[in-house]
C-alpha cells in the first residue's frame, strides 16, 4: 500500500476477515476503481477455496492482486490449486527493519531528511514502546 502511495498509485485493500458475501465479491467486479490499481486481498487465508478462485476472477486478469495471508494460521484455508497454477510468488514473512520504512513514509508526506528521521522515529516510537504503559 506505501509503494503504491509513494508511486502515486491507488490501491484498493479488501479485508478478507469475517468471510465475504458473494454481493462483496461482486463490488470487487463492478468497481469505478482505475483497473491498472492493484488490489489486495488481506488475510485471504481466511475465504474457503471458490471464494478465493471468485474474488481473484472478478479482480480481473490485467490486475495486479496480492493476496496476502498466513498459511501457518490454525483456520487457514490452502490457496487452490487453480490459484496456486497461476503466477504466483510466495514468500515468506519476516520482520523488517523500520527505519527505511519510516523512512519512505515520510518521503511521502514530503520531508526531505526522512532517512535520518526515520531512524529518529524508530527509536522514538521503541522508546514509547519500552517505557510508556497501556493505559
Amino acid at each position: 500500500l506505501d509503494t503504491a502511495r509513494m508511486l502515486g498509485v491507488g490501491c484498493n485493500v479488501i479485508r478478507c476477515t469475517g468471510g465475504l458475501t458473494p454481493e462483496a465479491v461482486a463490488a470487487v467486479a463492478q468497481s469505478d476503481a482505475d483497473p491498472l490499481d492493484p488490489v489486495i486481498f488481506d488475510e485471504f487465508q481466511c475465504l474457503p477455496p471458490d471464494t478465493q478462485e471468485a474474488l481473484v476472477a472478478a479482480a480481473g486478469a490485467q490486475r495486479f492482486v496480492v493476496c496476502s495471508g498466513d498459511p501457518n494460521a490454525p483456520d487457514a484455508t490452502p490457496m487452490p490449486a487453480t490459484l496456486a497454477g497461476r503466477t504466483v510468488v510466495s514468500q515468506a514473512m519476516t520482520p523488517p527493519s523500520l527505519e527505511p520504512i519510516a523512512a519512505m513514509m515520510l518521503s511521502t508526506q514530503g520531508f526531505e531528511k526522512c532517512d535520518a528521521l526515520g531512524i529518529k522515529t524508530v527509536a522514538f516510537f521503541k522508546a514509547c514502546e519500552d517505557t510508556c504503559s497501556k493505559e
